[in-house]
């Protein structure tokens, strides 16, 4: 897919809908958004249940404590 931001679900219910279109077992990630922030990344509102970043540092994600 040729995406021009990295695309952010508000939850993981919606995060799991989404990559089920892709993977019968998505992996669901998790990102300290308010640390982010903080250090600098700026997030963008696509809609409702999506947030954009131009980019998210590796030390602000890990994997979802609910898989």
């Amino acid at each position: 897919m040729e995406r021009q931001h990295t695309h952010l679900s508000v939850d993981v219910q919606t995060a799991q809908l989404v990559g089920l279109r892709k993977d019968a077992k998505p992996v669901i990630l998790c990102i300290e958004a308010w640390r982010a922030c903080d250090a600098g990344v700026v997030f963008y509102e696509g809609n409702e249940t999506v947030w954009l970043a131009d980019h998210v540092p590796a030390e602000f994600v890990s994997r979802s404590g609910g898989q």
